[in-house]
């Protein structure tokens, strides 16, 4: 297993890698194709560090979240876009609740998909910002370290 690439959040001026991904909260219908009467994703996965076969950009607009991009591409690698999936420019992420965390700092626990220091954390409420803080992270009870995984 792979450590996965995170979306892009866009806060104000600043840039954040972002877990989890709010579009996996939509299910997978939108991800998929209909080829030869059967189901298919419609991402090309191209690293194993995106398994997900996107990257998703999002943007907090006056205290609610937005889709704002996607970088993708087709089964024959050509481009797909936030138009392409969405038929818009900009999507309110209006089914999202839940928090979305960017790492601080260095690693205290886990290889795969590591605890660091410290995270970013904003939280939401159906696509609106309820809340931003700095998490500090420990390690888990009877675990020494980043190793113990």
């Amino acid at each position: 297993m792979t450590t996965q690439i995170g979306d892009c959040l866009i806060d104000g001026t600043e840039q954040f890698s972002v877990k989890p991904f709010p579009l996996d909260e939509l299910g997978g219908a939108w991800k998929c194709i209909a080829k030869d009467g059967e189901s298919q994703s419609r991402f090309a996965v191209t690293s194993t560090g995106c398994w997900r076969g996107y990257i998703a950009t999002w943007i907090i607009v006056d205290n609610k979240l937005f889709l704002s991009g996607i970088e993708a591409s087709d089964s024959q690698g050509n481009p797909l876009s936030i138009l392409d999936l969405f038929y818009v420019d900009q999507l309110p992420a209006f089914w999202f609740s839940g928090e979305l965390r960017s790492p601080i700092g260095m690693p205290i626990f886990g290889i795969i998909e590591p605890l660091y220091e410290k995270d970013n954390v904003w939280v939401f409420d159906r696509g609106q910002l309820v809340r931003k803080y700095v998490r500090t992270n420990k390690v888990p009870l009877g675990k020494r370290s980043f190793l113990d995984d």
